[in-house]
């Protein structure tokens, strides 16, 4: 049973290549997610300031 070596590093690299891309995929959404997060954050941080300004004024 002689299997073709080039067609299972290929195989390989391809996988590679697949997971690669899908990790930086992953890494993008989580960084957007925390953008996100951290902007609506801030928004609740500033909005009691924010109302009080207005009320203020």
């Amino acid at each position: 049973m002689n299997s073709p070596t080039g067609c299972g590093i290929a195989h390989v690299h391809r996988f590679n290549q697949v997971r690669r891309a899908w990790r930086i995929r992953t890494l993008m959404s989580n960084i957007a997610l925390l953008s996100v997060l951290w902007c609506v954050s801030v928004l609740l941080a500033l909005f009691p300031s924010i109302v009080f300004y207005c009320a203020s004024v």
